[in-house]
C-alpha cells in the first residue's frame, strides 16, 4: 500500500521555543515547538534531520530535474542552479531563501526564531503511533511579512490542509478514515464535517476509495488551575492570630496546561480515486502485533 500523504500550511505565532525544545541525540537532532494559528488554537511541530559525517552522501536536485547524491562536506560549494534536498529556510535578517539540509535547519530555526515571531510555515504529515495521531514536520519556514495581529478585526486564520485518506464511512457530521505510514502501518483518523457538508455529499465514496480532504485542524488547550506553592518558612516567628493558618502564597492560583482537544474539520474533497484494496484488509493490518497501536 502507498503512504497517505498530506501537508498542511499555516501563518502562527511561535509558542513553546527555547532551550529545551532541542534534542540533540547521537544520531539525529529535532527541534519541538509549537504554533499558534488563531486565539487557543496550538498546533505542535516538529524540525527532525539525521547527522551527518562529511563523507556520507546526501541527496540534491539539480537543473534538468534530476537528482545526484554528494558528499555531506561539499553542500556549501554547489554549483549555480542545484539544490540542496531538504527544508526551505528564509533568514528574517537577510530575507535570502535558502534550502538547507533537515538537520542543518534544526539549528537554523532554532537560533534565528524566538517565541511570539510571525512566521508562516509548510508542514508534511507523518503517521505517529506512539501517540496514535499525524505528526506535523517542518519542510518550509519563514517568517510573516507582517506581524500577526490576533486582536485587529482585518485578522484571518491560516490553516489550510490537504490529507489523502482511506474511505472507511460516514455518520452524520462524522467521516472515519485511515491513513497509511511507512511499512503499511494504518492509523484510524476522524474528521468532523464543516457546518456546509453533510453526509449525503459524501454517499459517492465506498469503503476503499482514496479520498484527498481540504481540511483544518484545530486543537485547543484544557486548562486545570494550580495553586502556587508556598515559599519556604525560613523564619524564626510564627503568625498568630485569626489567619495564622492562611496559606503565605495567599491562596493565589495560576491557569497550567494539562492537554489538549485535538479536531480535524473536513471543509471539502479534493480529489478522489478507487482502491482496489478495501478498508477490510487495512482492519486486518492495524491488529498486527507488529504494529504499536
Amino acid at each position: 500500500m502507498n503512504i497517505t500523504r498530506g501537508y498542511l500550511s499555516v501563518e502562527a505565532k511561535i509558542k513553546f521555543l527555547g532551550g529545551k525544545s532541542l534534542k540533540d541525540y547521537a544520531s539525529n537532532k529535532k527541534l519541538i515547538f509549537a504554533l499558534e494559528t488563531a486565539p487557543e488554537n496550538i498546533i505542535n511541530v516538529e524540525a527532525f534531520g539525521w547527522k551527518k559525517n562529511d563523507d556520507d552522501e546526501i541527496l540534491i536536485n539539480l537543473p534538468n530535474r534530476e537528482s545526484k547524491k554528494i558528499p555531506y562536506a561539499d553542500r556549501e560549494w554547489l554549483e549555480e542552479g542545484q539544490s540542496i534536498v531538504g527544508t526551505s529556510v528564509k533568514d528574517p535578517k537577510t530575507n535570502n531563501v535558502v534550502t538547507l539540509l533537515d538537520v542543518d535547519a534544526v539549528d537554523f530555526i532554532h537560533n534565528n526564531f524566538k517565541i511570539g515571531d510571525s512566521v508562516f510555515v509548510n508542514l508534511k504529515s507523518e503517521v505517529d503511533t506512539y501517540r496514535n495521531t499525524l505528526k506535523w514536520t517542518i519542510s518550509k519556514f519563514y517568517p510573516c511579512n507582517k506581524e500577526i495581529d490576533f486582536e485587529s478585526p482585518d485578522f484571518e486564520e491560516v490553516n489550510n490542509g490537504v490529507q489523502w485518506v482511506i474511505f472507511d464511512n460516514v455518520k452524520d457530521k462524522v467521516l472515519n478514515t485511515f491513513v497509511i505510514g511507512k511499512k503499511d502501518v494504518t492509523l484510524p483518523l476522524v474528521f468532523e464535517l464543516s457546518p456546509d457538508l453533510t453526509a449525503e455529499d459524501l454517499a459517492q465514496f465506498v469503503a476503499g476509495d482514496a479520498i484527498n480532504i481540504d481540511f483544518e485542524l484545530i486543537r485547543t488547550p484544557i486548562y486545570k488551575e494550580v495553586e502556587a506553592p508556598s515559599p519556604v518558612d525560613t523564619k524564626a516567628f510564627k503568625p498568630i492570630g485569626k489567619y495564622k493558618d492562611a496559606p503565605a502564597s495567599g491562596g493565589k492560583t495560576f491557569k497550567t496546561i494539562e492537554g489538549f482537544v485535538e479536531k480535524y474539520i473536513c471543509v471539502g474533497i479534493k480529489d478522489m480515486k478507487a482502491q482496489e484494496e478495501k478498508i477490510d484488509s487495512l482492519r486486518e493490518t492495524e491488529n498486527d502485533d507488529d504494529i504499536p497501536f
